[in-house]
């Protein structure tokens, strides 16, 4: 853990992505000009990710559906929206800001290890499919 004490809600769209939009924009805007490209960038990454997990079929890799992933991702996005309006209240609005970039770095950690565990699966999987095709044609 990084010892924050996070607060999430999951927000599904027709692609079943998060948004991350609750607060208001342009009061986060007079308040932390800086963090819209900071949060721009990390939404970005995250799509990207989201798009990369989505290409693999969890089912031929013998895994359910990602529900345990997605709770973590849905958790750290209410948190995120939760800092966000927290932000606006905060004295110190750099803890914040550091928060909620930590929340998104985290996000993209929780997806580069999933990807990396469904790599090394499938990775096992055309392994063992190769072997099993090469004592088949050798007997």
């Amino acid at each position: 853990g990084c010892g924050l004490t996070l607060w999430v809600t999951k927000q599904n769209t027709a692609e079943g992505n998060y948004t991350m939009a609750a607060v208001s924009q342009p009061a986060i805007q007079k308040i932390a000009p800086e963090l819209a490209e900071v949060e721009a960038y990390y939404t970005s990454q995250l799509k990207d990710k989201k798009d990369e997990l989505s290409e693999y079929d969890m089912k031929v890799l013998g895994l359910d559906e990602k529900k345990e992933i997605d709770r973590e991702i849905a958790r750290l996005a209410s948190s995120y929206i939760q800092l966000k309006k927290q932000l606006l209240t905060a004295p110190n609005t750099d803890k914040v800001m550091n928060a909620m970039i930590q929340n998104l770095q985290i996000r993209i950690d929780v997806l580069n290890r999933q990807l990396e565990v469904l790599q090394k699966i499938e990775k096992l999987q055309k392994q063992t499919t190769e072997e099993t095709f090469k004592n088949e044609t050798n007997v």
